[in-house]
């Protein structure tokens, strides 16, 4: 998903570099401290450049390790299918087993991997999944023990890297039960809550055969029970263990919900108009079933919505507006690195990824120094009004042919892209990708919301992020791989997807823009606010950051009078934007290490896109460059 960029143009700082200029002949008197060399309390050095000498459009990269253009694997696609032996489809069944016992049973779950659960023996039951599961830990030990008897040695290349993958999920999921949870609830956030959730799974499920609706409407009449379930446990956790709940958070949901109770049109009906006729039904079935949702909604959905929004506003007499980081609770630093780590997928510490993101910042911030200072006529041309096209399927098409001599080549892909109606648009989203069903990949649907894209260069690169080379085009590429399966579907990792779509993002600039400063520009702009939002998360909840702390670093950039927002959503919100900054640097230095050793870019990005989503120490394992990326990241 490419979310809606933190409203803080670099043109805000530029003054501030500006004024700045004169005094940074000497840059090296006045070197940025790394993140390592922060203490505590926060930043103890100013940032600068140096302006000597002509910066190049692109700062090429520092790679680490000696070239070696003789050893580079994976460089061709890993198309096609393989005959198994018996030992390694027993491997592939153990893949399902798994699958299975990850998603269970109910229709929620199941439907987003599987469209056709039956072929896996698997019940689809109508229901919203258990709210609690106190099991999962003790799971993955006895799945350890079971995959711990593969040969792993008589794998093929993609089951080695599905072996991996299972063996970090379960290594992540026996740590939970270190990890106290009572610490943190994210019930009520303000970006990304309940409601939402449960909006976004109903408006999106997917209709594609009878059964589909008829547990559509099943879940709308599940829905007061699942609402009480879910508010119970949200109580205990705000009430009785006093996790953080602040009026904003309440107020957030709220506003949720009265977007739902006071639109003129039900959303949910709209979402069922804008999916039905993909499962080829009868206008005759489509009225009844039609007809059968709009009582539901009527007479179950809409009263618990309701009754839900009288027990959030009930919440408000035990808020508590003081903000405090996870790192200041006893086991809290350990929660949310377990967090952070999951979100990324990496096991790097939180005190790495903060060091990491602050070395990377810097080097951007500085960046931008020099463009204001070589290239002030290029930036004032920003924004750019050179491209004009917003229509969808051209710009795809277009996309299509700009990244022919960059990227390997991948089977016709369909897709639908669709603008989201009025009732559906999310407020902190341009445009989202939906991940079809493992067993039904011809759905790949890209929605679009207007309300957030002003049109020309936003629309081109928001499509580049969702599609062509972004999302559509990295999930269309791994479904052809050897050892892809169902299981690749129920595992997210945000970290590379998300990395992989703003390394991408950064190119798609210099497609349209023929002035190489300003692409960019425009793709330091892109990142800049994503990269304060999530080094705030990261100095609140790992470094003990207060507001104060937080405004002395914001003030370095001349942006302190963004303290209070950007704080205010790190503590409510703890990792939501780390992916699209430490995830989207470790992508980039991914590839330029692999670069460093031999690989042409195209080469380097194949070797990628063949392993797949998977967290970032199995990536570099099966690229044969973990030494090399540990010195980068430590």
């Amino acid at each position: 998903m490419r979310k809606l960029r933190k409203k803080i143009s670099i043109f805000l700082v530029l003054c501030f570099v500006v004024s700045m200029l004169g005094s940074c002949g000497n840059a090296n008197n006045k070197k940025v401290e790394t993140g390592r060399k922060r203490t505590r309390d926060i930043v103890t050095g100013k940032p600068t450049a140096s302006v000597t000498g002509t910066p190049e459009p692109t700062e090429a990269p520092t790679p680490t390790g000696v070239q070696n253009p003789t050893q580079t694997p994976r460089v061709t696609p890993a198309f096609g299918k393989v005959t198994y032996t018996d030992e390694q489809e027993h491997f592939n069944m153990m893949l399902d087993d798994f699958l299975m016992a990850i998603i269970g049973n109910d229709c929620v779950n199941v439907h987003s991997v599987l469209e056709y659960p039956e072929n896996y023996y698997i019940t689809e039951e109508i229901g919203w999944g258990d709210t609690e599961d106190n099991e999962y830990p003790a799971m993955c030990k006895r799945w350890k023990e079971l995959f711990e008897e593969v040969d792993y040695n008589q794998l093929t290349d993609g089951q080695k890297v599905n072996y991996d993958r299972v063996m970090y999920e379960i290594e992540i999921g026996m740590m939970e039960d270190d990890l106290n949870f009572d610490l943190y609830c994210g019930t009520f956030g303000t970006q990304g809550n309940f409601v939402e959730g449960v909006m976004t799974n109903l408006s999106e499920y997917a209709l594609l055969r009878e059964e589909d609706v008829v547990n559509l409407i099943g879940l709308i009449r599940l829905s007061p029970e699942y609402f009480e379930n879910s508010f119970a446990i949200a109580r205990e956790a705000y009430v009785d263990n006093n996790c953080l709940l602040t009026e904003k958070m309440i107020s957030s949901t709220v506003s949720n919900i009265d977007d739902y109770l006071n639109s003129s049109e039900n959303p949910l009906l709209v979402a069922f108009d804008m999916n039905i006729a993909e499962a080829g039904l009868s206008a005759d079935k489509v009225q009844e079933y039609r007809l059968a949702l709009q009582n539901e909604l009527e007479n179950s959905f809409t009263p618990a919505m309701r009754k839900l929004k009288d027990n959030v506003e009930s919440l408000y007499s035990y808020c508590d507006d003081t903000m405090y980081g996870l790192c200041e609770k006893e086991g809290g630093a350990e929660l949310f690195e377990y967090l952070a780590q999951i979100q990324i997928g990496t096991m790097m510490s939180s005190e790495d990824m903060f060091d990491y993101l602050m070395e990377h910042f810097e080097d951007s911030y500085n960046a931008i120094v020099r463009l204001a200072s070589f290239h002030p006529n290029s930036i004032a041309a920003y924004p750019y009004t050179g491209y004009t096209e917003d229509d969808a399927d051209k710009i795809l098409d277009s996309l299509k042919e700009y990244m022919k001599d960059g990227f390997p080549e991948i089977p016709e892909t369909e897709y639908i892209v669709s603008e989201l109606p009025k009732a559906l648009r999310p407020e902190m989203a341009c445009a989202y990708f939906l991940i079809p069903q493992y067993d039904y990949p011809s759905r790949r649907v890209i929605r679009t919301n207007p309300d957030n894209l002003k049109g020309g260069v936003d629309v081109f690169t928001t499509l580049a992020h969702e599609g062509y080379p972004g999302h559509l085009y990295q999930t269309a590429y791994f479904s052809n791989c050897e050892g892809t399966r169902a299981i690749n579907s129920a595992l997210m990792y945000l970290g590379y997807m998300e990395g992989w779509t703003e390394y991408i993002e950064k190119e798609a600039y210099y497609y349209i823009i023929d002035d190489a400063y300003l692409a960019q520009y425009y793709g330091f702009d892109g990142q800049f606010g994503l990269d304060l939002s999530a080094i705030c998360e990261l100095g609140v909840h790992c470094k003990g950051w207060d507001i104060s702390d937080v405004k002395d670093f914001l003030g370095d950039y001349g942006l302190g009078s963004f303290a209070e927002i950007l704080y205010d959503d790190a503590v409510v919100n703890p990792v939501v934007y780390l992916p699209y900054c430490v995830g989207y640097y470790l992508m980039s230095d991914t590839i330029a290490q692999l670069m460093a050793n031999g690989y042409t870019e195209k080469e380097a990005r194949t070797a990628v896109l063949n392993i797949g989503p998977c967290n970032y120490e199995v990536l570099w394992k099966h690229l044969g460059i973990e030494d090399q990326m540990a010195e980068r990241i430590h």
